[in-house]
């Protein structure tokens, strides 16, 4: 989230799968929800992320919808085309899926896209001020 917010407040064009989904997910989330893991002694494999999905170009262009910037800069370009301007491809679908986390622990810990979006840009202008920004990490 970060990248896309600096491209586009510098007002530079992305290029943005369109193709792939992608759980970014919130670290005030991802933090919350492994307290209660450990908290509950859980064991197992548990996906952290958001209780939804979206592309790296929806997630640009939601980015800059929500900052108030420009959302023409952000361009769809496919998986198979992104990976001949790489070195290594990326593994199709790598999405995760929370369901059991929330099964588990129940619904309104974790944040769906969107959700993390409003809660990013609400932390990222309380502490623009620092010149910190919060984390959301692509998983």
């Amino acid at each position: 989230a970060r990248v896309f917010l600096s491209l586009l407040q510098e007002g530079k064009k992305i290029s943005a799968v369109n193709d792939q989904p992608i759980t970014p997910g919130l670290v005030e989330d991802i933090s919350k929800a492994l307290k209660l893991i450990v908290k509950d002694q859980s064991l197992g494999i548990f996906h952290i992320a958001p209780t939804d999905w979206t592309t790296p170009f929806e997630f640009a262009k939601l980015i800059a919808e929500r900052f108030g910037l420009d959302s023409s800069l952000v361009a769809g370009i496919s998986l198979e085309e992104f990976e001949k301007s790489r070195s290594f491809r990326m593994p199709p679908r790598c999405w995760l899926n929370s369901g059991k986390f929330r099964a588990r622990f129940g619904e309104g810990i974790l944040h769906s896209v969107h959700e993390s979006v409003e809660i990013f840009k609400d932390k990222t202008l309380l502490v623009d001020e620092r010149r910190e920004l919060p984390e959301l990490v692509i998983a």
